[in-house]
């Protein structure tokens, strides 16, 4: 049995052969994949069938399409049909793995499982619709503790993807990923509750390819209110329930980011005000507190 299920949510049949080829390519075939088909109304079987041979696949259709109302659902049921893998990638349709992706993974495997960390990462560059190359190369330190990197993906700008991540099954289990609106930050929440804050490993010695393409919700220009809005969803549910496990030094920053995304519009209920007060009170003192009224009050005379 490997240690490793490389589960694919499928719905885009786009780019899922380029997908399927990229497992194929691996230099260590290791793994078992999952594809769950979420209702899609392009049917893959004849496509699966053709890499039947070269890779070991289970493949269940679902009836009902869960992704139009909550994507992580559809994520959640996929991982279900896993046997007694202890390690989980979620392998986007219409992402690829670079050739050394799973065989650097059982390398590092030893030093991960005696740090006891739950999550790891792998070095990331996006491709287009075409395929081509739109990014540099994104590395990361090799051990990272979950306040760094999240200061780092939010406050300084960094990127992350689902499918750069594998995650241990007992840490899924605990958590499972919660249900936001399009998935959106869906799967930064999941990495915080499954690393626990602690650390997460780097593998920079192997590529993953994130596909920026017309299909993506990832794509610029496309839904900016909708997904402003469900930022905002996601940093009032960290601050509600994770500040306090952050580095001190990036509790505020944290928590200015989340009121930023509140602006032009404050017309928003008083209650979400005032935890953005008390929370700039306890984290940053009195004077950041009364700038932050000011701000709130400011903003509020422009849009009237």
């Amino acid at each position: 049995m490997p240690l490793l299920a490389i589960v694919i949510p499928y719905y885009k049949i786009d780019f899922f052969e380029e997908c399927l080829e990229s497992l194929v390519n691996q230099t260590n075939k290791w793994f078992k994949v999952y594809i769950g088909n979420d209702n899609s109304p392009s049917d893959p079987t004849s496509m699966i069938t053709k890499y039947q041979n070269k890779l070991n696949i289970t493949y269940k259709f679902f009836p009902s399409n869960w992704g139009k109302n909550s994507l992580p659902e559809h994520w959640n049921r996929t991982i279900n049909l896993i046997n007694d893998e202890k390690w989980i990638m979620v392998l986007c349709d219409d992402d690829m793995l670079g050739p050394k992706v799973v065989e650097e993974f059982y390398r590092k495997l030893r030093e991960v499982e005696i740090a006891e960390i739950n999550l790891i990462r792998f070095a990331t560059q996006e491709i287009n619709g075409t395929g081509e190359i739109i990014s540099n190369i994104q590395k990361h330190p090799k051990l990272q503790c979950y306040s760094d990197l999240f200061y780092s993906r939010f406050i300084r700008g960094g990127r992350s993807s689902l499918s750069e991540h594998i995650f241990r099954k007992k840490a899924y289990d605990k958590y499972k990923f919660k249900n936001f609106p399009l998935a959106w930050h869906a799967d930064d929440y999941a990495w915080l509750e499954f690393s626990d804050f602690g650390f997460v490993y780097s593998i920079n010695t192997a590529l993953v390819y994130f596909r920026l393409s017309e299909f993506n919700i990832s794509r610029p220009n496309y839904l900016l209110d909708e997904k402003r809005e469900y930022a905002l969803v996601f940093f009032k549910k960290v601050l509600m329930n994770h500040i306090h496990k952050f580095k001190p030094e990036h509790q505020y920053p944290i928590i200015r980011y989340a009121e930023m995304l509140n602006y032009p519009n404050v017309k928003r209920p008083i209650k979400l005000w005032s935890d953005f007060f008390l929370l700039t009170l306890r984290y940053a003192g009195i004077w950041e507190a009364l700038k932050f009224s000011r701000r709130v009050y400011l903003n509020s005379k422009v849009n009237d």
